[in-house]
């Protein structure tokens, strides 16, 4: 008898995919759903700004990418 186990990753070609395991509020980033808060990879990567890092804003999304159509606003 050969049993497999077989997974599979979701891997998102566009922003509709929901992960909903990634919350995300930063509409500016090609990866953001746009129907809901969340991120639309299977995984990100944070990063650190500060070397000492004491609380969340020292640290960042490293799978950001700026939208192509995005507009920055003052």
């Amino acid at each position: 008898m050969l049993i497999t186990n077989i997974s599979f990753e979701v891997i998102a070609l566009d922003n509709r995919y929901a992960n909903q395991c990634i919350a995300c509020t930063v509409t500016s980033c090609k990866h953001h759903n746009d129907q809901a808060d969340f991120c639309s990879l299977a995984k990100i990567t944070v990063g650190l700004h500060d070397k000492r890092p004491a609380e969340y804003p020292c640290t960042d999304c490293r799978s950001f990418q700026l939208k192509s159509d995005y507009e920055m606003m003052d």
